[in-house]
């Protein structure tokens, strides 16, 4: 599938925290997760995306790491925009997430938000972060 029209500005990376990765230097490949290892390209999501990744893939973590990530230059290059079926509540769909195919550079990253859940155990985003 091409890119969704209008191109997004931002694609979102959620990772574990890791203090080291804010002390990189903008040249710093990021390291890429096991899973992102394992499947060969990694995960991103768009901000519509971004929360139910996070709470599919992160539910049993205690606090999580969003990195906001330029969608353009060589992230734009190496993104496909790639088909996932999801069978839940007896539903099948087909939802298109950006799959960077390649590595990014800390460079990339323009911002980071550092989440945590609250009494309901929902991932708190910051307001307006997610655009």
């Amino acid at each position: 599938m091409p890119e969704p029209v209008p191109s997004p500005a931002h694609l979102f990376k959620i990772i574990l925290p890791s203090p080291q990765l804010l002390k990189s230097s903008p040249g710093t490949v990021f390291p890429p997760a096991p899973l992102d290892v394992a499947s060969g390209y990694i995960h991103f999501s768009t901000a519509a995306q971004t929360p139910v990744t996070a709470e599919r893939f992160f539910a049993d973590s205690s606090e999580i790491w969003v990195l906001k990530v330029r969608y353009a230059g060589e992230v734009k290059d190496k993104t496909r925009w790639e088909g996932v079926v999801h069978k839940e509540d007896g539903n099948a769909g087909i939802e298109y997430f950006p799959h960077v195919y390649g590595d990014f550079r800390m460079k990339d990253v323009s911002d980071v938000a550092k989440l945590t859940k609250n009494a309901q155990n929902v991932w708190v985003f910051p307001d307006g972060w997610l655009e």
